[in-house]
């Protein structure tokens, strides 16, 4: 999956999420989760490496050198869940 469209749902957040090695797009626009002030970072937290945008906007830089730094701090074998 390249591309996962979570617009106009219920989700809250990404607890229990799987890690999405293909995913490079996530978009959850008129969502509660969009609601979240950092939303974004957690999205590129969770599916760190590859993926690119959210919401249709491209990761920054500084998104990405963040996600790096704390996705060292948690175990590869966590889950994040998306409750919907």
């Amino acid at each position: 999956m390249k591309v996962l469209h979570l617009d106009s749902t219920g989700i809250s957040s990404l607890k229990g999420a799987y890690d999405q090695p293909s995913l490079e797009e996530i978009t959850f626009a008129n969502t509660p989760f969009a609601d979240l002030r950092y939303s974004r970072l957690m999205c590129a937290l969770a599916f760190y490496p590859n993926l690119r945008k959210v919401n249709g906007v491209e990761i920054s830089e500084k998104e990405k050198n963040v996600s790096k730094i704390k996705r060292r701090k948690f175990s590869t074998s966590q889950k994040v869940e998306i409750h919907t």
